[in-house]
């Protein structure tokens, strides 16, 4: 097996993931404040500013929020113990 296989890459893409959603989260909430803005000459240039502070905020906001998520919770590993069979731990020993 080769580094790259034994290497655990559930906080990277955790991370990402995070990133990627609160990215869309805020340019989503970004478009709806941006309902608010009266239609004019540079309309368009403020829409776009807001959409995309929005989307630079949701990404900020879920950067912070990402390192408190557990790997375990967010996404457990394949390699998980069965206790079912023989070798189960509410076996007596005898």
């Amino acid at each position: 097996m080769s580094e790259d296989e034994l290497e655990d890459d559930r906080p990277r893409r955790r991370e990402l993931t995070c990133l990627a959603s609160g990215s869309v989260t805020g340019a989503l909430l970004g478009m709806l404040a941006a309902n608010l803005i009266p239609s004019g000459r540079n309309a368009a240039i403020a829409i776009g500013a807001v959409i995309a502070v929005g989307a630079i905020l949701g990404g900020f906001a879920s950067a912070l929020i990402a390192p408190h998520l557990s790997l375990e919770e967010w996404n457990p590993q394949l390699h998980q113990h069965s206790y079912v069979g023989t070798n189960s731990p509410d076996d007596d020993i005898r």
